[in-house]
């Protein structure tokens, strides 16, 4: 129940500031802030299957309005919960390849955006087994002095099944 909240009132800001802010926005702003937001998307996987720490925590929004939710637990968690969870997947032996399938940016206003997409993970083990992971994923994307940040979302992973 928490989380179906959480998403309500997620979609009614982003409702209510893409109605107030939207025309206020140049189509060459719209295209500025979509093709920012995409690149920091894919340098998100790209550092983080490079297993770069650092370069990961730093696409992470540092303020206390950071929050992230993994469907189906209704809880979300902080960044620094978050920040200690990648961590500890950055620091193990295994392998990780990630892709998105598709994204869509929608521009809210000059410094937040929002996105949705789907991706797949394929982590092999030091062992040599693979798996593969199908996700989809939504965010508030905020821009800061250094960049586009993730400030809140929600991730769900689910295993494709091997034929």
């Amino acid at each position: 129940m928490k989380t179906l909240k959480i998403l309500c009132s997620l979609f009614l800001f982003m409702a209510l500031v893409s109605c107030q802010r939207e025309s206020q926005l140049t189509d060459s702003q719209r295209d500025e802030i979509i093709d920012g937001v995409k690149k920091m998307a894919i340098q998100f996987f790209v550092d983080s299957d490079a297993k770069n720490i650092d370069a990961v925590l730093n696409h992470l929004d540092n303020s206390k309005k950071f929050f992230w939710v993994f469907p189906p637990d209704p809880t979300h968690i902080s960044r620094d919960d978050l920040a200690s969870a990648l961590k500890a997947e950055i620091e193990t032996d295994n392998s990780v390849k990630s892709t998105w399938d598709n994204i869509q940016i929608e521009p809210l206003t000059a410094n937040l955006a929002y996105y949705q997409g789907s991706f797949r993970q394929v982590v092999t083990e030091p062992s040599g087994d693979v798996s593969e992971f199908f996700g989809i994923e939504s965010a508030v994307i905020i821009l800061r002095e250094d960049g586009w940040k993730f400030l809140n979302g929600q991730t769900y992973f689910a295993p494709v099944q091997s034929e």
